[in-house]
């Protein structure tokens, strides 16, 4: 599991109250299998967003963003990537 993973998991883990550790927790399907709702998305994207100092933009959200933390990573690492060096 890569660094970027793990955050993404801590963070689903903490806004879903989830009893389970992150190297333990499915990386799809976390809508089904963890009941994440429109509220919870809302929430984990804006952790997200603050753990990564990114800002995801609004034509970029979609479904997937909060059922795969591989998609989630990725996207991520593509904005990362983006942006200036500092």
């Amino acid at each position: 599991m890569t660094n970027i993973e793990e955050k993404i998991k801590s963070i689903v883990i903490r806004v879903m109250k989830l009893d389970v550790e992150p190297s333990a927790m499915d990386s799809e399907n976390l809508i089904d299998k963890y009941g994440v709702t429109s509220v919870d998305a809302l929430e984990i994207l804006i952790f997200v967003e603050s753990e990564f100092d990114i800002i995801i933009d609004d034509e970029d959200l979609n479904q997937s963003m909060v059922d795969s933390c591989s998609y989630l990573e990725n996207y991520i690492i593509k904005i990362k990537e983006s942006l200036p060096e500092s």
